[in-house]
């Protein structure tokens, strides 16, 4: 599933965190219930829409692979100026795999607050 409307987007950017990988910025919001849904920011400032169009793709990709981690999560991507030029699948699937494990622990620090005496 996708994000569709501005609404979406903007809950997202107010209230959800952020991660950086190698060439993207991941911001992710957990959410009570509903499967994953994956929104993808990649403006003109990025470069030519080739390069737009490969990004989005590799990282849908990326995604499909990697959504069954993240179940009850909103999920928006936006490219970093800088990866401009070293954008490859593998390198999103890297991407990916480093948030999901970033996410995890974090959801398992939260889940299993310590006991304060």
């Amino acid at each position: 599933m996708r994000l569709r409307e501005r609404k979406e987007f903007s809950i997202l950017q107010q209230k959800g965190e952020r991660l950086f990988g190698r060439i993207s910025i991941l911001q992710y919001l957990k959410k009570e219930c509903g499967p994953p849904r994956l929104g993808l920011t990649v403006s003109k400032r990025y470069g030519k829409s080739v390069q737009r169009v490969q990004f989005k793709r590799y990282l849908r990709v990326a995604f499909c692979h990697w959504a069954p981690f993240l179940e009850h999560y909103d999920v928006n991507i936006l490219p970093k100026k800088s990866s401009e030029h070293s954008i490859s699948l593998q390198n999103a699937l890297y991407d990916f795999e480093q948030f999901v494990l970033l996410i995890s622990s974090k959801n398992i620090l939260s889940d299993n607050p310590t006991k304060q005496k």
